[in-house]
């Protein structure tokens, strides 16, 4: 009689699945013991929090024209609907409303882990996804993320989920499949408006399955009126309620800048980030001159691609400096300091020497270069 294999597919999702809930879960039950903001957002985690205040108490056109996308406030307001209120801007939350908020990141997250696995196992064999969702379901950052208020945990899900489903459709020769992978994506760009470049790629990659030019050209069509749908209650929202013609956010254009802008320091004032305070107020002051938010945001788009043409090598140089220290999390997030925050976790601290984190490898041969 054949024995069956021990790795068996369904079997390797549960272990993924299941090694990444408890993780992550006792990643949040370490960081409600050490971490002094678990229940007290600050920085961007509190603009996330007011931002669910301001749409509980006044409706989702609080705010607008919005100047960060509203998808993860908005999960924030529906998640906060059993405590009617969470507090006032600017301060703590329910210790309960932290705890339901960081349980549900990590089912989450658990479920991207998951995901990645299928997809791997679509493209790569069983072995690989078993090693593909391992390797994320330990990996320090994804674990991080799941204990802050922040959008990187849903934004990292939807993406996934645009992904995943796009595999499925991409397997079949129909074209309503191609329905839900528009509307996946086009919520991960409510969440964050970077999601944009890889909506345009799923609509390419539909219009390359195979099939009549006709055929094609419906599936493109669909990805792209399902994205355009999802995010066209935001650009409503804007337009009615904000007078101002905001696709999702007026962030992009200062965070572009941010991102592209002349200095070479790693750090909470380097290649990813300015810290709140006076560098921030300065960066403010460059679009002083001008009303709408739309408007703000274009100028900092210009001043990017000014830097950008005036020293093309030295923007590439920048480029591969920004890349290693992204890779390497050597870019500490402004929000929280990750380092000292790390010491603090024994699972943060842990999870950054294991195989799912490229810190320790990447701080080596940045050393040695």
């Amino acid at each position: 009689m054949k024995s069956t294999p021990w790795i068996t597919a369904k079997r390797s999702h549960w272990i993924v699945f299941l090694l990444a809930v408890a993780i992550r879960l006792w990643s949040v039950a370490e960081s409600s013991h050490v971490d002094p903001a678990f229940a007290f957002p600050i920085v961007d985690e509190q603009t996330n929090v007011d931002q669910a205040r301001g749409f509980l108490s006044d409706g989702p056109g609080h705010g607008a024209p919005y100047w960060k996308p509203p998808g993860y406030p908005a999960l924030l307001a529906l998640i906060a609907l059993p405590w009617g209120e969470i507090g006032t801007a600017g301060h703590g939350v329910p210790t309960s409303y932290a705890w339901a908020v960081k349980i549900l990141q990590c089912i989450l997250d658990a479920c991207s882990a998951l995901m990645i696995v299928k997809i791997a196992a679509a493209t790569a064999g069983r072995v690989a996804a078993l090693l593909s969702g391992l390797l994320y379901a330990i990996a320090a950052m994804p674990v991080y993320f799941c204990s802050q208020f922040l959008d990187t945990t849903l934004f990292t899900f939807l993406m996934l989920l645009s992904v995943f489903l796009a595999c499925s459709a991409f397997a079949d020769r129909r074209v309503t499949p191609w329905i839900p992978v528009g509307m996946a994506i086009g919520l991960a760009c409510i969440t964050r408006a970077t999601g944009l470049p890889v909506a345009a790629g799923l609509v390419l990659v539909a219009g390359l399955q195979q099939g009549t030019w006709k055929l094609r050209g419906m599936r493109a069509g669909v990805v792209a009126a399902a994205c355009a749908m999802a995010m066209l209650p935001i650009f409503a929202v804007n337009l009615k309620l904000g007078h101002d013609a905001v696709l999702i956010s007026s962030n992009g254009g200062i965070n572009f800048y941010i991102g592209n802008r002349s200095g070479d320091g790693i750090g909470s004032d380097g290649l990813t980030s300015v810290a709140t305070g006076p560098r921030w107020d300065q960066l403010l002051e460059k679009s002083d001159d001008l009303r709408l938010p739309s408007e703000r945001s274009r100028r900092y788009y210009n001043l990017a691609l000014q830097e950008i043409l005036a020293e093309p090598g030295r923007w590439l140089q920048k480029m591969g400096r920004k890349a290693a220290a992204l890779v390497s999390a050597r870019d500490v997030p402004n929000n929280k300091n990750l380092i000292e925050e790390t010491h603090r976790n024994r699972v943060h601290w842990l999870l950054s020497w294991l195989p799912g984190a490229s810190g320790p490898l990447m701080a080596w041969c940045w050393q040695d270069c």
